[in-house]
């Protein structure tokens, strides 16, 4: 009271007593004689000030409250924060603004008309110069406008101005940034219906709720960033849990990949690519519009180089299309994948990650939305973790893969080995368990296994294929040559993998592959010592090329193949001599008797030779008797008979001197022959036989045949008696008679002659014994003339082997070395080309 006194007193000291009273009479008078609503104005300013104060910290209290319980949810928060901020700034209204780098995007409103919301909403805001925001951007700090309406923004109709005063009916508002570490993530607007401007305080208030708001956001990316990481982690977790779970098998590992990046990243589908070096082939998809999917089985994609895709091949790096439909590929249509992604499955944008395993492409992920919504850093990240999953997956999957066939590949050679070792002379099992081991080892539908029998290669194993398999195979005759590819192996010496016999031009064996269905066939040859002993030949029903491995297992099945071949041929030799070593007394006098035979042979072999040219001697000499009887003699007939038989005496000795030849030195007096020429020579000669039984001649003679080393009287015995043989054949045969004789290479060290007739042929039962001493199909015949003409042969290093002819009749073919010493060319091969036509005829 003292105090109040001594103010009043030094305010009114000097002045005069009037005053006073006229100041007390205007107000209500206090003890001490002052206005109460001086005395009372300090006392009610404290009092709104701790009012304030309180309804502070209440708002503070509350909103901190709600950002602590948040879990991610900003709505509850940014209510909050509205509402305390309006109230505790006596203001209206109030909204707050996510800012993107481009535009402001209302997210939260307070006390604001739906009109408003709905406009802002729909419409994010693009500042300018002029208006509030855009100050308010350009200067980082609040903007505090008096009278809205009368704010340059709204003067130059800015509509989110407009639709603040004519729908809102703001007309004071004050905009504060929201900062983040010196960046902007948004602002807070508050805004009074009446002009009526916002004190310092309520200017402080406002930017302390502005960084309230953006620990809030801050919070919850960090709680969202949490949870998306918890997902993440979880969602690896459950990959790798389904890679282990399923050893070898992508495919549940594809789809739990696809679900997982497709729902962590707020896409609507994916797919997955494999590559094979040229394409993309689709190998799994989560949610693809089923038209879009079906475009991407339809064939293998190979993008262009210039799309988007292409790029990324060519790159290898990551590929993110924010719209795909303003992209020029689209807009021109030049790239027909990207058309079909637009416009089947919808796609607008889309990322493209390349799988790769130590720097090479081995495939692609790629996930799309059906909007324009871009992924954002953190989601290509994860994407590209679950493109390295994928990766991991397939390369554990190649070597649990390749493991898997090691094993197999390792229990058949042990199980081969062990079949071996207790089948010690049964090689058909041991070949029989080969041909089962390899077809299902190779993944192959038909198998068989085929040994050298002569100039032909026949099946002695085979494993699946219809019942009639053995009996298709046997009826072909198998020989070297590019017509098959058991031939082309042979003579390749050499594995031969034909993709598609359909599309293989060599290929002869057309009935054979209708009948049994195949289209890939790979051959591998048996090797023994550098020669082809057999072929082990594998068919697919469907055109599908055997690998690398697989031809290398087959190779090392021929390998085990040859060792039991080869184990048997030794075990047989070992037991024959064995067996020589034991002979008795009795087998001693069995190889005398054979001696005896062979002299006997000899004998009948010069009888049989011998023969023909004596008979010719007494006919001629008997009509020369008859002609010298003639009344004249008939000399010029007489000398003629008289040559004849000096000709056939001629003859008679050479025969001797080619038996003597025959069992003498079989190498001496061995020529460079000419096999056109001998053949040739050899049809001149026989060619009045020929006429007699109205016998047509077909040759067919290279040109380019090398010369054989030979004796030319032994020879030409052969292909006399081989021809003749041929007339007697036919002699029953009613129709046309034809006998064909080809000359031509036989590989690239030998020269091949056959001799084709149209006669009944020869009993297959008996192709292996035709050539046997004392074995004839003749009922005068002896046996003798095949049998001294495969010797023949065979003493000039060669074969003769017979073959039943493809419509009817019999081949006798005959296989000589070449002399590589003369380094010459067949003479007379002009003669031979010029007459090497189809039917060429004598």
């Amino acid at each position: 009271m003292g105090r109040y006194s001594k103010v009043s007193t030094e305010r009114g000291k000097g002045r005069p007593r009037k005053s006073l009273a006229r100041k007390t009479k205007r107000g209500v008078r206090s003890p001490g004689g002052r206005d109460s609503r001086a005395a009372d104005h300090p006392v009610a300013a404290l009092k709104r000030q701790l009012k304030d104060a309180a309804q502070q910290d209440k708002a503070t209290s509350e909103v901190l409250r709600i950002i602590s319980r948040s879990t991610g949810d900003l709505r509850p928060v940014f209510a909050t924060i509205l509402a305390n901020a309006v109230q505790v700034c006596d203001a209206n209204n109030g909204v707050i603004n996510r800012w993107d780098g481009n535009a402001l995007h209302l997210i939260a409103t307070h006390k604001m008309p739906p009109e408003f919301t709905d406009l802002r909403t729909r419409s994010p805001y693009r500042p300018n110069q002029h208006s509030p925001s855009g100050r308010m951007l350009a200067t980082r700090t609040f903007v505090h406008i008096r009278d809205l309406a009368k704010d340059q923004s709204y003067a130059r109709r800015n509509p989110p101005t407009v639709a603040a005063v004519e729908i809102a009916g703001v007309r004071t508002t004050l905009a504060v940034p929201m900062f983040k570490e010196n960046e902007l993530v948004g602002s807070l607007t508050v805004g009074r219906t009446e002009v009526r401007p916002f004190t310092a305080k309520q200017i402080e208030l406002v930017q302390n709720f502005a960084a309230k708001a953006v620990i809030a956001i801050e919070n919850a990316r960090l709680v969202h960033e949490l949870q998306e990481s918890l997902e993440q982690q979880t969602a690896v977790s459950d990959v790798l849990q389904v890679i282990t779970g399923s050893p070898g098998n992508l495919q549940p590992v594809f789809d739990a990949v696809l679900e997982n990046a497709r729902r962590l990243c707020d896409a609507e589908f994916g797919n997955i690519y494999r590559w094979d070096g040229d394409a993309l082939n689709l190998v799994a998809w989560r949610n693809t519009p089923p038209a879009f999917a079906e475009y991407r089985q339809r064939a293998p994609f190979r993008p262009s180089p210039t799309s988007l895709v292409g790029r990324m091949l060519k790159t290898k790096s990551v590929v993110h299309v924010a719209d795909a439909a303003v992209n020029r590929d689209y807009s021109e249509r030049t790239d027909p994948s990207l058309v079909a992604a637009i416009e089947l499955g919808g796609v607008r944008t889309y990322v493209a990650v390349p799988m790769l395993k130590e720097g090479e492409l081995i495939g692609a992920f790629t996930l799309f939305r059906q909007e324009v919504r871009p992924f954002t850093n953190r989601q290509i990240a994860l994407i590209t973790s679950f493109a390295n999953q994928v990766s991991i997956a397939i390369e554990n999957a190649r070597l649990a893969h390749e493991l898997r066939e090691s094993l197999q590949q390792q229990a058949a050679a042990a199980d081969v080995l062990k079949v071996i070792s207790r089948s010690t002379f049964d090689l058909q099992t041991v070949l029989d368990r080969l041909a089962e081991l390899v077809t299902k080892l190779c993944d192959a539908e038909l198998a068989a296994i085929h040994r050298q029998e002569g100039m032909n290669y026949r099946v002695i194993a085979i494993c699946g294929g219809p019942p009639n398999f053995r009996e298709i195979q046997d009826s072909v005759p198998l020989e070297p040559g590019r017509g098959t590819v058991i031939g082309r192996a042979v003579l390749e010496r050499k594995p031969v993998h034909v993709a598609d016999v359909l599309a293989d031009p060599d290929y002869l064996l057309k009935e054979a592959q209708q009948r049994l269905g195949y289209r890939t066939v790979l051959g591998v040859p048996l090797m023994r010592e550098g020669r082809p002993i057999g072929v082990i030949a594998l068919l697919r029903l469907t055109v599908r090329p055997f690998t690398e491995k697989q031809i290398k297992l087959v190779q090392s099945f021929a390998d085990q193949a040859v060792i039991a071949i080869e184990n048997t041929r030794l075990l047989s030799e070992l037991r024959q001599r064995t067996d020589e070593l034991g002979r008795s007394v009795a087998e001693l006098q069995r190889e005398r008797n054979n001696k005896l035979m062979n002299l006997e042979a000899m004998v009948a072999a010069i009888s049989h030779e011998v023969k023909q040219p004596l008979a010719g001697i007494a006919a001629d000499g008997g009509a020369a008797l008859r002609f010298l009887r003639h009344v004249p003699p008939n000399l010029k007939e007489a000398r003629l008979g008289l040559e004849n038989m000096i000709k056939g005496s001629l003859l008679a000795g050479q025969v001797f001197d080619n038996i003597r030849a025959l069992f003498g030195k079989s190498t001496q007096n061995h020529l460079p022959v000419s096999m056109n020429e001998l053949t040739l020579s050899v049809l001149q000669m026989l060619r009045d036989e020929l006429k007699d039984h109205c016998i047509e001649t077909h040759t067919a003679m290279s040109s380019e045949l090398p010369l054989v080393a030979g004796h030319w009287g032994q020879l030409q015995e052969v292909f006399i008696n081989l021809i003749r043989n041929a007339i007697e054949a036919m002699a029953t045969v009613k129709g046309d008679r034809l006998l064909q004789v080809r000359a031509e290479r036989y590989g690239s060290d030998a020269v091949v002659v056959m001799v084709e007739d149209s006669g009944p042929g020869i009993d297959p039962k008996q192709l292996d014994s035709i050539f046997d001493a004392f074995v004839t199909t003749k009922p005068d015949g002896m046996g003798l003339g095949l049998a001294i003409c495969r010797t023949i042969i065979e003493r000039h290093g060669g074969q003769l082997s017979a073959l039943p002819a493809h419509s009817q009749g019999s081949i006798f073919r005959i296989v000589l070395p070449a002399d590589h010493a003369s380094g010459v060319r067949s003479k007379g091969y002009s003669w031979a080309r010029n007459r090497r036509s189809k039917a060429s005829s004598l």
